[in-house]
């Protein structure tokens, strides 16, 4: 078929009539028709059509505003942890309770009442699970940041050394959280047998001490559960009893 036929068919349908009757219309049907014969290869849209809200996504200044207050929280919570850690060093009579309870003054002992109120703190922390796990995680960096400096100090220069004390330290420290955790939630028995193996080894030779760590940790308790947790985000102030202040007390009874 030549191309005037095609021409008088389509204006014979009424579709092609106004190129018929214009003098470029013979020029515009070649071209019609070579398109038809090979139309051209465009690649598929890779954009969506889909209509959506355009209020309902957030701006580029609000996602980023809300990554920087992220951010800026999790600093905040960092800074907190190792101010609760500091809180623990600056108020705790370590000479006062090794005096009291008769323990000796080695580095061991010291670690032990370390262990022991960050131990507190956790309990109370992970009241509040998602921040206060946060929080608990920046509290235990804190601990072994110290331990590792004053492992130090005491002469272990080799990392390998250190690496090793601190190992062995974990290892008690994440048993003596099972025994107080199941001590805190159970009664004054099982608590005095967790304090028992963990500061005496099994070899306490008076009541009257495991008695007043009981008291110590239950009253401790009891000031941390009455603490907001935006109070210690904040750096309020903790009141950690004296351990003579227990003492006295018990005396009274």
């Amino acid at each position: 078929m030549n191309l005037q036929n095609i021409v008088r068919l389509c204006a014979r349908n009424q579709q092609l009539t106004f190129f018929v009757k214009t003098p470029h219309s013979r020029v515009f049907l070649k071209s019609a028709f070579a398109a038809s014969r090979f139309p051209a290869q465009f690649e598929s849209r890779l954009v969506s059509t889909e209509a959506f809200d355009i209020n309902k996504r957030e701006s580029l200044s609000q996602t980023t505003l809300k990554k920087v207050k992220l951010q800026f929280r999790k600093y905040k919570l960092r800074v907190a942890g190792f101010k609760l850690y500091e809180s623990i060093a600056d108020q705790i009579d370590y000479a006062a309770f090794m005096t009291k309870l008769e323990m000796p003054d080695t580095f061991n002992s010291w670690f032990m009442l370390t262990e022991l109120h960050v131990w507190m703190l956790m309990a109370r922390l992970m009241a509040n699970p998602y921040e206060g796990r946060t929080l608990r995680n920046f509290l235990v960096e804190a601990l072994w940041k110290d331990v590792t400096t004053r492992s130090k100090k005491l002469g272990s220069e080799h990392m390998s050394i250190v690496r090793t004390q601190i190992y062995e330290l974990n290892e008690g420290f994440q048993a003596a959280l099972v025994l107080y955790d199941e001590g805190l939630l159970s009664n004054d028995k099982i608590l005095a047998s967790a304090l028992w193996r963990r500061f005496y080894n099994q070899d306490c030779k008076s009541a009257h001490h495991l008695e007043a760590m009981i008291h110590y940790v239950r009253h401790s308790m009891q000031m941390l559960d009455s603490t907001e947790l935006e109070d210690l985000i904040d750096g309020k102030k903790l009141h950690w009893i004296h351990i003579e202040k227990v003492f006295e007390e018990l005396k009274k009874k």
